[in-house]
């Protein structure tokens, strides 16, 4: 009755709609011995749902008796594009008698 087929966010989603699965871009800088920073951007993009395998034209009828089943079924999707942003930063600093070398 129902297609459980791949669901993914396609319109309104934001950057990159079309794309299925995880993609992630990272990004690392060092701005002296004691100082760097990551910046990261994930992107999750999944879904699931139940699709008619007959389209949703149809009215749908379920003949419990005779084990027999037709028409159509209401379609249910949950799409769930997922979007992440971090930025981390690390200072290295001396302190109570000890030093950071590198």
């Amino acid at each position: 009755m129902w297609n459980q087929g791949n669901f993914f966010a396609e319109p309104d989603c934001g950057l990159p709609c079309g794309m299925h699965g995880m993609w992630k871009v990272d990004w690392s800088h060092t701005f002296g011995p004691k100082f760097f920073m990551v910046g990261r951007y994930a992107f999750y993009n999944w879904g699931y749902g139940f699709d008619s395998q007959t389209g949703s034209d149809q009215d749908l009828s379920i003949d419990r008796v005779a084990r027999h089943r037709r028409g159509s079924a209401q379609a249910f999707r949950f799409l769930k594009p997922w979007h992440n942003y971090t930025l981390d930063g690390t200072l290295l600093r001396d302190r109570h008698g000890g030093n950071c070398t590198s």
